[in-house]
Formats: C-alpha cells, sequence, structure tokens
C-alpha cells in the first residue's frame, strides 16, 4: 500500500469537515431528524453510546475545540473497523461529553464498502435508507454513489461508497443533540 503524505491527509480531512457541516444542506442527507421512530435504539460505535454521558479519551486524544471546553474533537486510537485499514481513524466529536458526531475514511477499493455496509447491517439492523446519488469528477465522468442510511434514536450513521474522492469512501453518523453553532466573531 502506498504511503499517504499527510498533506493528502490534511485536505481530506478539510474535504470531511466541510462534507459534515454541509451534510444538513445536501438532497441525499434530506431525512429530518424529527421524523426519526423514537423507537428505535441509540447509536454505538466501538466503546461510545450516543446520548450518554462518557469519557472521550477512551477512544483517542482529544482536544478542546473552538476553545469551548465543552466541545472535544478525538483522534480515534484504533484505525479499523470491520477488519478494514482505515486512512483516517475515526474522529469523533463530543459535546459536554456526549457524543455528537463520528466519521472515517476508508479506502474505495474492492468490497470495501459491501464489507461495511454488511458489518454495520448485522450489528444495527438494515438501512432506513437506500439510494444511488451520482457522483461527478472533475473531468465530467459520472459515477454511481451507493448510499446507507441507518436510522437511530439519537441521530443517523451514512456510509457512502465514494466520499469527497474516488479514492476513499466515508461514514458520518451525525447525532440531532449536536452542540450549538458558535457565533461569527465580528472584528471589523
Amino acid at each position: 500500500m502506498k504511503k499517504i503524505n499527510s498533506i493528502s491527509i490534511t485536505v481530506l480531512v478539510l474535504s470531511v469537515l466541510y462534507f459534515v457541516s454541509s451534510a444538513s444542506a445536501r438532497t441525499t442527507h434530506s431525512q429530518s431528524y424529527k421524523n426519526i421512530n423514537k423507537n428505535l435504539v441509540p447509536f454505538s460505535f466501538k466503546s461510545i453510546e450516543a446520548g450518554i454521558e462518557t469519557d472521550p479519551h477512551k477512544v483517542g486524544e482529544c482536544n478542546i475545540t473552538n476553545g469551548d471546553p465543552n466541545k472535544l474533537t478525538c483522534d480515534g486510537y484504533d484505525p479499523e473497523v470491520a477488519g478494514i485499514n482505515l486512512l483516517v481513524a475515526p474522529k469523533y466529536d463530543f459535546y459536554q461529553l456526549k457524543l455528537t458526531s463520528m466519521f472515517f475514511i476508508y479506502p474505495n477499493r474492492g468490497a470495501n464498502f459491501a464489507t461495511f455496509a454488511d458489518a454495520f447491517t448485522q450489528k444495527y439492523g438494515p438501512a432506513c435508507k437506500r439510494e444511488v446519488s451520482k457522483w461527478r469528477n472533475s473531468m465530467g465522468a459520472v459515477l454511481d454513489n451507493p448510499t446507507f442510511t441507518w436510522c437511530f434514536s439519537t441521530g443517523q450513521l451514512t456510509l457512502q461508497a465514494i466520499g469527497t474522492d474516488i479514492r476513499y469512501g466515508l461514514a458520518i453518523y451525525e447525532d440531532k443533540n449536536s452542540a450549538p453553532t458558535a457565533r461569527a466573531k465580528v472584528d471589523f
């Protein structure tokens, strides 16, 4: 496997963060959290369960986000999910010690998407939503991009075969109880 340089990883992570911040505006992620069935179970991943205060340090190294001690961003310790080595270990966001989001990036090759879809289905049950959107590269080529979503009482997990780059797939959990957004600093 070729080594990925730190600049590529940084660009990829920034792209994912942009994707996460704009995901609610995308048509492929249009389901409202208000419509999630209250009989569903909370999301859990590795040793974290959404909706419950937890020690974020048990999943990774954590740093305060935007100077707010209630917001933590953690880089996961374990870079493997469903037997697949991830390009970036899971990243977790917490607000007041509760999980607000999680994502990981995986190499988009072979049966990786199917492996994650099968593993998530075994753990969480069938996806509540399956769709195929179109993904277009900078040269104009159009590819099918399967996207599966699992619904929980606390939010939803979305698995995409193609993330922000054709070489990478993406899994994102977004909690319905996310941290409040910081107000823009007006210093002019």
